[in-house]
């Protein structure tokens, strides 16, 4: 393989501006996303951290624990589908009112 052909798989300068948004992206959206869908799934618990875990090591295994209590909770109670609703609501006005000035204003310029 010659040097030119090489030089097409190695990561140069281009790589390192693509990969600070993603870094970024990783680092401050989808870790802690992750760590609160984790907090979700586990019961609460009065110690530090104030969940239990959703994996135990046992004999060489790793069981998994989840709870879906909280998400029966959530789905259960009126007032939180009504605050869904409410949201969805406000997000169908805001996008059509966007739309409604955006197009003639884009039109225009």
């Amino acid at each position: 393989m010659n040097m030119r052909a090489l030089k097409r798989f190695l990561p140069g300068p281009r790589w390192g501006v693509i990969g600070v948004p993603y870094i970024w992206l990783l680092l401050f959206f989808a870790i802690p996303f992750l760590i609160v869908m984790k907090i979700s799934f586990a019961k609460l618990a009065i110690a530090q951290p104030p969940y239990t875990p959703i994996l135990e090591f046992v004999q060489d295994e790793v069981l998994l624990k989840l709870n879906l209590t909280n998400y029966k909770i959530l789905f259960s109670d009126p007032q939180y589908l009504l605050a869904y609703a409410s949201s969805l609501k406000i997000a169908a006005i805001s996008t059509f009112m966007t739309l409604l000035i955006g197009y003639p204003m884009s039109y225009v310029i």
